[in-house]
């Protein structure tokens, strides 16, 4: 078995030659590199069956390998132009790899013609599943991307075929032998003295190799027994390796226990020569105090930006006259901010005079915090905790309306960008009230929706209003009055509807046409049935009985 790389074709050729006919070579061919559109555009990795053109057979004498191997090596050194893929537009560097079409479909074509049973030699191929992880990694100027190296690929398919061919069972078939060469190669490894970083990789290698073994080929395996007894081998070694670095490198600390004395000693803090320093200190401070009167210091930004809000006070500070300077703004902003923050509920604050503070705050904070994301998140965060002061003094003046949901859902906040840990923490606060605020809510529904429902807030409210009842019942009396009048004027038209439609019937049309210099012209002077069938127009009787059927049954 020979398998051979045609590098400029992006292909692989398997020769063989079978133990029972030694008068023939077969030939098996299949795509190398996959084009990158499909490594891209794939999640995971990619599932292919090797080989993908079928064996075939030809006779093997001189004149067959001296065209063969002219064939391959002509192909292998040479691109042609019609098997190179475009290039890619939009990012001039994912060219695909060529198509190996004159391998896998020029040579096999050829091949097929020389065989003497295609059909029964096709049949005999042996096909392997593999699962490939292949990258395609480029840079905008590069010429075509970083690939994996094909060779390991190629020897696998050659590998686990002629293992299949040869009926190997499963516990001594492809795994079990890429097992034991790696076995191998890392005992020879250990015994050139390889670096230790080297030798740890290959170990680790080995290890992996180790778990993909089948389950039940564990038990007498030849090479997973010498696998096992090298990765002892090379752990031992490198932890010799690593108690001799540390014996190497570590420094022997001959520190003995400190008596009580000498703690006691040792924790008394003594400056002497900070005290000349502190005594010179005091002596420039008195000096300075005893000269005369000092300049008074003047805000460079006026009287505004030097008044600074007092956290103690009970109301919230005021945002009516906000400075249009952006700093002055920022700490009046700030200010107030602050007093949320600091204040634990808001009692002795009224609710009229907290949603005064709400509107204003809003009105200024979104306007100056514009394009600032973490600022923007603040402000949001001050606005719901405002909102629920209002809720909680809402809740105490009227405690049916925990019956109904909030506006704000519980994970209206997620998005926000704080950029403080105390934010945070308010901010969980505010959840936690709001999803206590939901699950108290017992109807479902909201305040201002679902005004339809019996349950909703509007019937509710009108239930316990009594001046609203009367306007409710004022307004269908008034309603069953104006039916009345509509149905005695529908009534009325009706009848006069059907007294013009008999005058109609009954009269005859005086229409006549006599022939004047502009042409025929017609005239029906008192004529009784075309004025009762324009009066008739003018009713419009349909339109009027289905305006009062809507106002009589009015959809709810």
């Amino acid at each position: 078995m020979v398998p051979l790389y045609i590098t400029a074709q992006n292909a692989a050729v398997v020769l063989r030659r079978p133990c029972n006919d030694q008068t023939i070579i077969t030939l098996e061919s299949f795509e190398v590199y996959p084009p990158a559109e499909v490594v891209t555009h794939t999640e995971g990795k990619l599932r292919i069956t090797y080989p993908s053109v079928g064996r075939l057979s030809i006779p093997l004498d001189d004149h067959v390998r001296k065209s063969l191997s002219q064939f391959v090596g002509f192909y292998a050194r040479h691109s042609t132009q019609d098997a190179q893929a475009e290039e890619n537009i939009r990012t001039q560097n994912t060219q695909d790899p060529p198509s190996p079409k004159y391998i896998t479909e020029l040579l096999t074509g050829i091949v097929r013609a020389m065989s003497e049973e295609p059909d029964m030699t096709l049949a005999q191929t042996v096909y392997v599943s593999k699962r490939i992880d292949d990258h395609v990694l480029c840079e905008r100027d590069s010429e075509a991307p970083w690939r994996r190296s094909p060779m390991w690929l190629i020897i696998r398919v050659a590998l686990q075929t002629t293992l299949g061919e040869w009926n190997v069972e499963e516990h001594a078939g492809y795994k079990a032998f890429i097992l034991y060469a790696l076995s191998s190669i890392l005992r020879t490894a250990l015994q050139h003295n390889q670096p230790d970083h080297l030798l740890f990789v290959m170990n680790v290698k080995l290890a992996r190799r180790f778990c993909k073994m089948p389950d039940g080929s564990r038990d007498g395996c030849f090479a997973m027994d010498d696998a096992a007894a090298v990765s002892k081998m090379v752990t031992d070694e490198l932890e010799k390796h690593w108690k001799d670095i540390q014996k190497q490198t570590t420094r022997r600390v001959n520190w003995s226990l400190p008596t009580e004395k000498e703690v006691i000693d040792g924790a008394r803090v003594d400056l002497p020569a900070a005290v000349p320093y502190l005594k010179e200190i005091k002596r420039r401070d008195a000096c300075q105090s005893s000269k005369g009167p000092t300049k008074k210091f003047a805000v460079p930004g006026g009287d505004q930006y030097a008044t600074r809000y007092n956290f103690d006070h009970v109301s919230p500070p005021n945002l009516t006259n906000v400075p249009s300077a952006p700093l002055e703004c920022a700490i009046r902003l700030y200010d107030f901010e602050q007093w949320v923050a600091r204040r634990n509920g808001f009692s002795g604050v009224g609710m009229l005079e907290l949603t005064s503070a709400l509107n204003g705050y809003t009105h200024a904070a979104l306007s100056h915090y514009k394009g600032d994301p973490e600022r923007l998140s603040v402000a949001f965060l001050t606005m719901v905790e405002l909102w629920i002061g209002i809720d909680e003094k809402v809740l105490e003046w009227e405690p049916y309306l925990r019956n109904y949901t909030p506006e704000i859902p519980s994970e209206a906040l997620e998005p926000l960008l704080l950029p403080r840990r105390d934010h945070m923490q308010r901010l969980a606060a505010i959840e936690i009230y709001l999803q206590n605020r939901h699950k108290a809510a017992h109807h479902g529904s909201a305040i201002f929706y679902d005004t339809t429902d019996s349950t909703s807030f509007a019937n509710w409210f009108v239930s316990q209003s009594l001046s609203m009842q009367r306007a409710r019942q004022e307004m269908q009396e008034e309603a069953r009055r104006n039916e009345e009048e509509k149905l005695a004027e529908m009534a009325r038209i009706n009848d006069r509807y059907e007294d013009l439609r008999r005058r109609i019937d009954a009269a005859v049309c005086t229409r006549y046409h006599y022939q004047t210099r502009w042409g025929w012209q017609s005239a029906h002077p008192n004529c009784g049935k075309c004025d009762n069938e324009q009066v008739l127009r003018s009713l419009s009787s349909v339109a009027i009985l289905s305006f009062c059927m809507l106002f009589i049954n009015c959809p709810h």
